[in-house]
């Protein structure tokens, strides 16, 4: 009797452990370690939210003359009205009028859409014509050229009229803008 109730209360605390403790050890130590995950987070958290800090600090800094231009420089969606408008404004400056303005399209001209590639950076083309002299024409392009709005002229064609000093000067340009 002497080593019985020893024997016991020995085989009922592995059976505690093994039944009881031991389990919810296990549960304790996954907890632990989602608790360590959830602590890495909330540290990278943390550092994200400082990083966003002190850009909106320094984007407050930017006057905002610089940021109307930076937004027509590179602007954050396509907007063909703006677009045309700018185009029609530097045009107007020569005496010329935007004619037969098609709509813009994608590099994917047979699907219609517009799309942007992976980079980040989408691009449309607007195709218009206008009728001036070849020197009104240069100094058109001149001043295209100089636009604040990045605009790629990717086609030129031409055609003259019979006893006009006008040409009539068929463009395609392309436009970019931040997806």
């Amino acid at each position: 009797m002497k080593f019985i109730f020893p024997t016991i209360l020995i085989l009922a605390s592995i059976g505690a452990f093994l039944g009881y403790i031991n389990p919810q050890y296990q549960t304790v130590k996954a907890l632990m370690g989602e608790r360590a995950g959830y602590q890495e987070a909330l540290t990278n958290s943390r550092a994200l939210m400082a990083k966003r800090d002190e850009l909106v600090s320094t984007y407050n800094t930017i006057p905002g003359s610089n940021i109307s231009r930076l937004e027509e420089l590179l602007p954050d969606h396509v907007d063909n009205v703006r677009l045309i408008m700018d185009l029609s404004s530097i045009a107007s400056r020569y005496g010329l009028t935007l004619t037969n303005i098609k709509n813009i399209q994608s590099s994917e001209a047979a699907k219609g859409e517009i799309t942007t590639d992976s980079s980040g950076i989408g691009s449309a083309t607007l195709n218009f014509s206008v009728s001036a002299p070849y020197s009104t024409f240069q100094a058109f392009l001149g001043d295209l050229e100089k636009s604040l709005r990045i605009v790629d002229v990717s086609s030129i064609s031409f055609s003259a009229s019979d006893g006009s000093p006008n040409y009539d000067f068929n463009i395609g340009v392309k436009t970019y803008w931040l997806k």
